[in-house]
This record gives C-alpha cells, sequence and structure tokens, in this order.
C-alpha cells in the first residue's frame, strides 16, 4: 500500500511522498518484500525526492520479492545522477537478466567510471572497471 501511496503522492504532496518512500524502505528493511508498486513509486519519485528514490530504490535491490515491472534499466537510469554507484548495480541487475540495452549502458557507465578513478589516482579500481567495460563490449560483439 506504500508504494501506491507513494505513486498517489507523486505529483501534488512531495513532503507526504518522502514520508511513504521513506516509511516503505524501512519495512524494506526489516523484512518485507520487493513488491512492484514500490519499484515504481521509486521511479516516479526520483525528480522530486531523489534522495528518498534512491534510498528507496537501495532497499529494494536488498529485499525479497519481485524485480521491478519495467526491468531495472529505467531506474538505473534515472538514479545515474543522484545515486551513481547505485545506478550501476541496477544496471548489472539490468545486464543479467538480459534488458535490452543494459550491457551497453554499464559498458558505458563502467568506462567513465574507470577513467574518474584513473583521474583520481585510484589506479587498481581504474584498471578493474576498465577491463570489465571492455568484457562487456568484447562479449556484445560476439554475439
Amino acid at each position: 500500500w506504500l508504494g501506491l501511496a507513494a505513486l498517489h503522492a507523486a505529483d501534488a504532496h512531495p513532503d507526504e511522498l518522502r514520508h511513504h518512500l521513506e516509511e516503505a524502505a524501512r519495512r524494506l528493511r526489516e523484512g518485507a518484500r520487493a513488491e512492484p508498486p514500490l519499484w515504481t513509486a521509486a521511479l516516479r519519485a526520483v525528480e522530486v525526492a531523489p534522495r528518498a528514490a534512491a534510498a528507496l530504490a537501495h532497499a529494494l535491490i536488498e529485499a525479497p520479492g519481485a524485480p521491478p515491472p519495467r526491468g531495472y534499466l529505467p531506474l538505473a537510469q534515472a538514479l545515474e545522477p543522484v545515486a551513481p554507484e547505485l545506478s550501476r548495480a541496477l544496471l548489472r541487475r539490468a545486464a543479467a537478466r538480459r534488458e535490452d540495452g543494459a550491457r551497453a549502458a554499464l559498458a558505458v557507465r563502467l568506462r567513465q567510471a574507470g577513467w574518474e578513478a584513473a583521474d583520481a589516482g585510484r589506479r587498481d579500481e581504474a584498471i578493474a572497471l576498465l577491463r570489465e567495460a571492455k568484457r562487456l563490449v568484447t562479449r556484445n560483439s560476439d554475439s
């Protein structure tokens, strides 16, 4: 019910929306199951309450239950500016489920993260990210 309440509040009641998202995340951390309306609420809330949407998405990927009804890719793309690491985790799930465009999107994000790590002097992290991106691209061209 919290997912449906959050969807109802998404347009006109940002404070109520944040409250519903936070409550849903808390309940998921306590053992509630991930349900489709919660995934939809997280996606819908990114523009209005980005931090609360990211917290809910993080709780959703940790909880047992249903995957997102539209797949992981739309939420991963929406969360990229707000929570890049969470976005990559969602992209990994999307790629594992073979969602259209997920593997290519993940390769792009890993390449970006790899170069950012290199620029920051985190050489080992940069190498690992860039190698993972290369493997994804190589697998795409082999298929």
